[in-house]
């Protein structure tokens, strides 16, 4: 097995552990997290292929739909001139 399929293995298993913890501790550990993302999405296609890394990305848009979905929502509301 590739080493960027265990760091993708190690960041979800991670990742979902965070999820696991009370809410108070998500922007703390989960921001984080997210911010290694492209790194790791990156390592990915370059070692294993970019079907891998597409499946990665699918994996942690469902981890991360809420901060996501507000995030999106705020920067359409900048978009559009909305404060």
């Amino acid at each position: 097995m590739n080493t960027s399929l265990i760091i993708a293995i190690i960041w979800v298993l991670v990742i979902s552990a965070i999820g696991m913890l009370p809410r108070r501790f998500h922007p703390y550990l989960g921001l984080p997290m997210l911010a290694l993302l492209p790194f790791i999405l990156g390592y990915i296609a370059y070692d294993a292929g970019p079907y891998w890394a597409l499946g990665l990305l699918i994996g942690a848009i469902s981890i991360f739909r809420y901060p996501l979905r507000y995030f999106g929502r705020l920067l359409w509301q900048r978009l559009r001139g909305n404060k």
